[in-house]
């Protein structure tokens, strides 16, 4: 901040590159799975991403949304280049990262409230989709403000 605010003083620039850590990504509209023009899909992705912290099938979406199951597949796959159940499984694993960046909880605990049935699953389905496990990922994360250490 010290920069910018030096920056807007002068009109100078800083002698060598300034770099800044990577914050939250803010999804917009555009962006939002939620924008596309399937009011179908749109309802079905929107259970998927309201329910997210609880476990949830594809029988699951389908008593919420009016729709068949094939209809709901090829849907996903034409829209999202993936089927129900893998959307599912990404929505569960999103939460989980966001958990992860945001709070000191176990890896237990963080499977619990990522919709995971139990913590081997987690495991299993968070390694496959973000290629490293979730003591990985949660070691790569920057320590934050709040006096979290590298050591978790």
């Amino acid at each position: 901040m010290d920069v910018l605010n030096r920056m807007i003083r002068t009109g100078g620039r800083p002698s060598r590159p300034v770099l800044v850590p990577p914050g939250n990504l803010i999804a917009r509209q555009s962006t939002d799975i939620l924008a596309m023009d399937n009011p179908e899909l749109v309802q079905a992705m929107r259970f998927i991403q309201n329910h997210c912290d609880r476990p949830i099938l594809v029988e699951d979406v389908l008593k919420k949304v009016p729709m068949s199951r094939r209809y709901l597949e090829i849907q996903c796959q034409k829209l999202l280049g993936r089927s129900p159940r893998e959307h599912i499984q990404h929505a569960h694993v999103a939460r989980a990262k966001m958990l992860m960046e945001q709070y000191d909880l176990s890896l237990a605990d963080i499977a619990d409230m990522s919709g995971f049935r139990c913590q081997a699953t987690f495991s299993i389905v968070f390694k496959r989709l973000a290629k490293m496990t979730p003591g990985q990922y949660r070691r790569q994360l920057p320590a934050r403000e709040t006096g979290r250490t590298g050591a978790r």
